[in-house]
């Protein structure tokens, strides 16, 4: 069905045709030997965004059930990589990702690796609070804290086995927010999970500024969904209670 590749990227994407380019166009960059295909689920889109992704070369799904885990579930199907590696329309990688993550799971202990992001946006919120302050201590959290008790990976950023993606019963269709926490948890079954906070990507600030153009209502916007994104890991790491989709954040504007 598909040819002998190392890698294959999934990439969800609903209504992302301002993004998904700059997307595409990093994960075309990689400096790895290997093979690797790109697969970019469109999730019901309503405006170019498949179009876009045909022309920078990726293979495109369609998958009209909404949901994020939805077309994640649709991406790994289809997938045919020895390791399925997980990215955001609004995510940009570095040249050497997926050199990296060759790196990493070469040990064959490694069943799932993951690392961190940051924001790309040019405004103050985004490159000193988060990135200069926030990040640094989410991420001693993240190693110091949250990893003494399980592994949390971002979905922007994310890589496993597919053989043991396929063990472990994969994403659920029924969990909206989070399942990328959801899948850990059972990977976690089956092997070690390495978490690399030098391996960096980055992504858009929509989700936390809600593209506001008003510099104060963007930091309120943002330091509310801060408190909202944590609270809601908090209480997904230490129960089984699931959480709705977050309202989806788009600009229209080119």
């Amino acid at each position: 069905m598909h040819d002998n590749f190392k890698f294959s990227i999934i990439v969800p994407a609903r209504n992302e045709e301002f993004y998904i380019a700059n997307c595409l166009k990093s994960l075309n960059k990689q400096d790895f030997k290997g093979k690797y295909e790109i697969i970019v689920v469109d999730n019901d889109s309503h405006d170019n965004t498949a179009d876009i992704a045909k022309k920078y070369g990726a293979t495109v799904l369609r998958e009209t059930r909404k949901g994020i885990s939805n077309a994640l579930i649709s991406g790994c199907k289809f997938a045919a990589g020895d390791i399925i590696v997980f990215t955001d329309a609004d995510t940009h990688v570095p040249e050497n990702w997926l050199t990296e993550y060759d790196k990493i799971f070469h040990s064959e202990n490694v069943i799932a690796a993951g690392g961190i992001y940051e924001f790309y946006d040019d405004r103050f919120l985004a490159r000193v609070l988060f990135n200069k302050i926030l990040k640094p201590l989410s991420t001693w959290f993240l190693e110091n804290i949250v990893h003494s008790k399980t592994h949390v990976l971002p979905c922007a950023n994310m890589a496993v086995r597919r053989d043991i993606y396929e063990k472990a019963g994969g994403f659920s269709s029924s969990v909206e927010w989070g399942q990328e926490l959801d899948l850990v948890r059972r990977l976690e079954n089956y092997g070690e999970i390495f978490f690399d906070k030098n391996l960096l990507v980055s992504t858009s600030f929509r989700r936390y500024d809600k593209l506001h153009e008003n510099g104060v209502v963007a930091f309120f916007a943002a330091i509310n969904e801060l408190f909202i994104s944590i609270a809601r890991l908090l209480i997904m790491l230490f129960t089984k209670k699931t959480f709705s989709a977050q309202k989806e954040i788009r600009r229209i504007d080119k």
